[in-house]
C-alpha cells in the first residue's frame, strides 16, 4: 500500500523540510504545508532504517563470502592433504564411462601424472584395464543406485601401477562420483608374508614327528597337532576338551608340576618325562620341551609345547638293562659254576681217599669188629658229601649224567607219594596235567631234585597257613620276546617246550629278593640251607633249558621250568640188570695215571685186590713213556682227565697213535656227560667218576675188560 501510495503523491521536495526557507517565486504557502512536516519525517525514517538494513545485508552477504572462501580452502587443504587418494570423476555418454573431474595430491602421485594432464580425459582412455578389474562397474552402478559400495581389493598392473588398491565408491549430490583409495600393496604383502608364515607354521606343526600342544595354566588343551591324535588316538574335537594332567599316569602327576613350575616364572622347561594315556588305556612315555606364552603385561596365558614319544626308546632301555642283568648274573653263574666245578673236582678226589679207603678198610674189617660201625658211618658221611659235590656241578651247569627222554607227567607221578610226604600239612596239592605233551631229554634224577627243590620251596613259602599247591605240566611254543623274560636266555632257540610248573599262594617275593633268589645259600629264612635253587637254575642250565619266575608279595610264586620238546615216545624202562660182581677178579698189568698221591694210593689198592698188576705214575709224559715201552703188557689204562703239563686228553691221543686198541678208562671229578662227549668217535673204553668205591670199580673193569 505505501509504494502505491507513493506512487500518486507528488516527488518529494527535501526543501520543504526546512522551516527557516522563504518561499520561492510562484511556490504556495500556507497551513497545508506546515500539516504536511510529520508524515515527511516518517518517511525519513523509513528510509534511514531501509538504508541500515541494507549496509547490515551487505555485511552478512560479505562474511558468508568470507566464509565460503575460508570453507573451500579448509576442504581444497583437506582434500589435496588427504592420505587416501580421491578422484572425481563426471559421468558421460548416460554413465558407461566418466572422465576425470578432479582428484588430490595423493591421487597425483598414485597415478604418477599430473592433475592437468588427466582433467577432462576419460577413465578407460587412461586405465585400459579397468573393466578388467570391476571398477569401472562399480562406477556404473553406484553413478544408477547411488548406493556407496567397496571395491573388492585388486591387483593393478600397468604402465604405471603395480600394488594393491582398495576402493571405496560413492555419489555426490551433484551426480559426480567419487573414488576414496588407499594403496595397501605393503599391508597386502605383510598379510602375504604372515600368510605364508602361518602355512609353512601350519605345515611344520603338522608334519612334525613330535607332538606339538598348546595349553592353558590349568592343562586344559586348546590346541594339538595331528601327530597327538595318531598317537594318543583321541581325535582333535576330544584333544581340546582333555586335561594334560588327567592324562598324566598317577604317579607322575605331581613330578609333572613341580618340573612345570618354572614355567609360571616366564622360564622355559625341557626334558621333563612322564606318561600318559592312550585313548585305548595304555601308558606311554614322553619327553616334554615347553615354553610360556605371556601377555603384555607377563602373566602367562597359555603354555606351547613340544613331546616326543620315547616309549620305544624307555622299552629298549628297560630290555638293554635287563639283558645287562642278565649277563651279569650269567657272567656270575658261570664265575661261580667254574669256582663250583674246581672245588667239585678237587673234592672228589679228597673224597676218594676218603671213601674209597674207608671202603677197603669196611670190607677187610671182620663183621663183628667193634669200629666196623664207624668205618661205615665214614662211608655214609663221605656218600653224602659226594652228593653235595654233584648238586655243586649241577649248579655249575656241568650235572648231567645219564639222558634219557622222559614223560614229566610220568616223573611227576612216581614222585607223588614222595612229595605228600614232603609238603607242610596244612598245604592242599593239586595236580594239573596236560596229557599227550612231548617228551624231553633230560637226566631223570636231576629232575627228581629240580621238582622236589620247587615243591619244598613251595612248601615253606606257604609255611603254617592254609594254602595251596599247583603241580602242571604242558606245552607252549616260546618265541624270542618269552624266552628273553626267562632266566638263563642264553640264546634258547625259538620252539616247543615242555614244562614242569610249581605254583603256590604263599608269600610271594619282592623284585629285590627274586633278584637274590638264584643266588647260593641264599635264603628268605635266618639262615641259607644249601644250594637249593642255585642248583636248579643250573641243572636247567645244563639241560639247556630256560626258568621263568612271577611273583608278588602276598599273592604267591609261580616257576616255571621250560625244556626243549625232544618229540617222539619216552624211553621204555627196563628193569636193570643185577650184575654180581662180589668176587669178581681179573688178570694183567693196569697203568694207573692220577696226579693226586691220595687217588693213586688208593684206587692201586682196589686194583690189586681185583687181581690186576699196577704201574702207577703221576704225570702224563711219564705214562707215554711207560706205555711206549711195552705196550702189549699194558691191559688197560685208567686216566685222569686233569693233570698238568699233559692233560688226560692229550695223553689219551697219544696212547691210541701208540697202541690203537688199548683200552682207556677215563677217570674225572667232573661227570660223565659233560667230559665223554669230548670223546664220542675217539674209542674211549669208559667213564668212571670220582669218588669211587671198589665195586664200582670192579663193575667198569668188567664191562671194559669182560
Amino acid at each position: 500500500m505505501a509504494d502505491t501510495r507513493r506512487k500518486t503523491e507528488p516527488p518529494f521536495d527535501e526543501r520543504r523540510l526546512d522551516p527557516g526557507r522563504k518561499p520561492a517565486p510562484g511556490e504556495r504557502s500556507g497551513p497545508g504545508e506546515i500539516d504536511e512536516k510529520p508524515r515527511l519525517i516518517a518517511e525519513l525514517e523509513e528510509l534511514r532504517s531501509r538504508i541500515a538494513e541494507l549496509e547490515a545485508a551487505a555485511a552478512t552477504h560479505k562474511r558468508a563470502e568470507a566464509a565460503l572462501r575460508e570453507s573451500q580452502a579448509r576442504y581444497k587443504e583437506l582434500f589435496d592433504h588427504m592420505s587416501s587418494g580421491v578422484a572425481v570423476y563426471e559421468a558421460v555418454d548416460g554413465g558407461d564411462d566418466f572422465v576425470f573431474k578432479d582428484f588430490n595430491k595423493a591421487a597425483e602421485r598414485a597415478e604418477r601424472v599430473a592433475r592437468g594432464k588427466l582433467f577432462g580425459r576419460r577413465v578407460t582412455e587412461v586405465f585400459p584395464g579397468v573393466e578388467e578389474f570391476g571398477l569401472l562397474e562399480v562406477f556404473r552402478r553406484v553413478w544408477r543406485t547411488g548406493k556407496p559400495e567397496n571395491h573388492p581389493i585388486s591387483l593393478y598392473k600397468d604402465e604405471r601401477i603395480a600394488g594393491w588398491r582398495e576402493n571405496y565408491v560413492c555419489k555426490l549430490p551433484s551426480g559426480e562420483v567419487v573414488a576414496i583409495y588407499d594403496d595397501v600393496t605393503q599391508q597386502k604383502q605383510a598379510e602375504e608374508v604372515l600368510r605364508k608364515s602361518e602355512e609353512e607354521y601350519r605345515t611344520l606343526v603338522e608334519t612334525s614327528p613330535d607332538i606339538i600342544f598348546r595349553e592353558d595354566p590349568e592343562g586344559n588343551l586348546l590346541f594339538v597337532n595331528r601327530v597327538f591324535t595318531e598317537t594318543l588316538g583321541y581325535s582333535a574335537e576330544e584333544s581340546t576338551k582333555l586335561n594334560h594332567f588327567d592324562l598324566t599316569h598317577p604317579d607322575d602327576v605331581e613330578s609333572l608340576k613341580k618340573d612345570m613350575h618354572p614355567l609360571f616364572a616366564g622360564r622355559q622347561v625341557r626334558n621333563i618325562e612322564c606318561r600318559m594315556r592312550s585313548k585305548e588305556g595304555s601308558y606311554l612315555h614322553f619327553s616334554f620341551n615347553s615354553s610360556p606364552v605371556s601377555d603384555p603385561e607377563g602373566k602367562v596365558t597359555s603354555i606351547l609345547g613340544i613331546a616326543a614319544d620315547i616309549t620305544e626308546r624307555k622299552r629298549a632301555e628297560q630290555e638293554r638293562r635287563e639283558l645287562e642283568a642278565k649277563i651279569r648274573h650269567a657272567q656270575k653263574l658261570e664265575s661261580l659254576g667254574i669256582l663250583a666245578g674246581g672245588i667239585a673236582h678237587d673234592f672228589n678226589n679228597l673224597l676218594m681217599g676218603i671213601l674209597g679207603n674207608a671202603d677197603l678198610a669196611l670190607k677187610d674189617l671182620p663183621p663183628e669188629s667193634p669200629g666196623r660201625e664207624s668205618i661205615a658211618d665214614i662211608v655214609t658221611a663221605a656218600r653224602r658229601a659226594a652228593e653235595l659235590v654233584r648238586q655243586m656241578l649241577a649248579y655249575s651247569g656241568k650235572g648231567r649224567f645219564v639222558v634219557e627222554r622222559l614223560d614229566l607227567q610220568a616223573l611227576v607221578e612216581e614222585l607223588a607219594h614222595l612229595i605228600e610226604a614232603s609238603i607242610s600239612k596244612k598245604a592242599i596239592l593239586r595236580y594239573d596235567f596236560a596229557h599227550g605233551i612231548p617228551a624231553v631229554e633230560a637226566d631223570a634224577t636231576q629232575l627228581r631234585q629240580i621238582m622236589m627243590n620247587l615243591i619244598t620251596n613251595a612248601s615253606d613259602a606257604i609255611g603254617e597257613r592254609s594254602g595251596l599247591i599247583t603241580i602242571r605240566t604242558g606245552a607252549m611254543h616260546c618265541d624270542r620276546t618269552y624266552l628273553r623274560d626267562t632266566y638263563l636266555d642264553e640264546e634258547l632257540a625259538e620252539g616247543l617246550y615242555s614244562f614242569f610248573e610249581v605254583s603256590d599262594t604263599g608269600v610271594g617275593m619282592d623284585r629285590e629278593t627274586r633278584a637274590k633268589v638264584f643266588d647260593p645259600f641264599f635264603s628268605t629264612k635266618f639262615t641259607g640251607r644249601g644250594l637249593g635253587l642255585a642248583a636248579v637254575l643250573g641243572i636247567v642250565r645244563g639241560h639247556r633249558g630256560a626258568l621263568r619266575v612271577e611273583s608278588q608279595p602276598g599273592k604267591g610264586s609261580t616257576f616255571r621250568i621250560l625244556l626243549p620238546a625232544a618229540g617222539g615216545a619216552p624211553t621204555p624202562k627196563e628193569e636193570a640188570a643185577v650184575v654180581a660182581v662180589s668176587g669178581w677178579t681179573g688178570a694183567g698189568t693196569v697203568l694207573l695215571v692220577d696226579d693226586e698221591e691220595t687217588v693213586r694210593a688208593v684206587s692201586r689198592n682196589m686194583l690189586e685186590r681185583l687181581g690186576f698188576e699196577v704201574l702207577t705214575t703221576g704225570d702224563g709224559r711219564e705214562a707215554l713213556e711207560i706205555f711206549a715201552a711195552d705196550p702189549d703188557r699194558i691191559t688197560c689204562v685208567l686216566l685222569d682227565l686233569t693233570m698238568p703239563e699233559l692233560d688226560g686228553e692229550e695223553c689219551f691221543r697219544e696212547l691210541r697213535r701208540i697202541r690203537q686198541e688199548v683200552p682207556v678208562i677215563l677217570s674225572s671229578g667232573y661227570d660223565e656227560q659233560e667230559l665223554t662227549s669230548r670223546f664220542v668217535g675217539r674209542g674211549l673204553a669208559g667213564f668212571i667218576q670220582k669218588p669211587y668205591e671198589l665195586a664200582d670199580l670192579a663193575e667198569k673193569l668188567r664191562q671194559v675188560l669182560g
